[in-house]
């Protein structure tokens, strides 16, 4: 939230709109809900590259100079200097390679990207994974030629890396999302994402053990971790989970509202 708070003041001060590195849906909803909101004269939108992208820069500015994105575009859709914001904040690469008998996930991808010197979390947005024959990543323009020149091996796979010429050709799948909401007696991940995912309990602590669970994009191998308002749940094959919303019962229960993505 501070960052948010120096990108916010810059916006106001010198009429230049200011954003921040990427950030996961918990810390974008940190920041949507602080304080910044009220500042007189400034506008906050985000941008991830696509419209279902849940990595994002919060942009903020005090004109209508920028919408944030739209559904699978490269600019805001209306031909204006919101797109040529947004391709100055949003870039992406193509990272292929044979992954058919070493298949990789997100967490792979990531780890390989951010092994790339100069290159950190806040620099990465979305990964999208293409089968067995790579992924796009989402990533901020200014390490882009950085990532292109270095990133040669995803786990023990060489890839090759090239930039995306254009937003509009990201693979971004459409998919369904579902809204739920259940009762659990805590928070722990595999109580909350087995309900979300309508796996067994067990079943949804031995797929964290076995590593095909990552909360926030990064790989959880502890099934009793809390899971807070804004986490993000992957299960390998079975989609994401967004814990939406958490309210405590009467009977010091959790009541969780949840969206399922799949």
């Amino acid at each position: 939230v501070k960052d948010a708070e120096r990108a916010a003041t810059v916006a106001v001060e010198k009429f230049t709109p200011t954003a921040t590195g990427f950030l996961s849906p918990a810390e974008v909803a940190a920041i949507e809900g602080s304080g910044l909101r009220k500042m007189a004269d400034l506008k906050m939108s985000t941008t991830g590259g696509f419209s279902s992208a849940e990595r994002r820069r919060v942009v903020f500015s005090r004109s209508t100079e920028f919408d944030g994105d739209s559904d699978g575009a490269s600019d805001t859709g209306d031909g204006g200097d919101g797109g040529v914001l947004e391709r100055e904040l949003v870039g992406a690469v193509e990272c292929e390679g044979n992954f058919l008998f070493d298949p990789a996930e997100v967490s792979d991808y990531a780890e390989a990207v951010l092994s790339v010197g100069g290159v950190e979390p806040m620099h990465v947005g979305d990964i999208i994974p293409n089968g067995d024959r790579g992924a796009q990543i989402v990533l901020d323009p200014d390490v882009i030629k950085w990532v292109v020149a270095k990133l040669q091996s995803v786990g023990d796979v060489e890839v090759r890396t090239f930039p995306l010429a254009d937003l509009v050709d990201l693979r971004v799948r459409a998919g369904s999302t579902k809204e739920l909401t259940s009762v659990e007696s805590s928070m722990r991940l595999d109580a909350v994402a087995s309900a979300g995912m309508k796996l067994s309990r067990s079943k949804l602590a031995k797929m964290v053990k076995e590593g095909s669970v990552e909360v926030n994009f990064v790989k959880e191998t502890n099934s009793h971790r809390k899971l807070v308002e804004g986490d993000v749940v992957a299960v390998r094959g079975k989609g994401r989970v967004t814990i939406e919303e958490i309210h405590v019962t009467a009977k010091q229960r959790f009541r969780v509202r949840m969206t399922r993505a799949t």
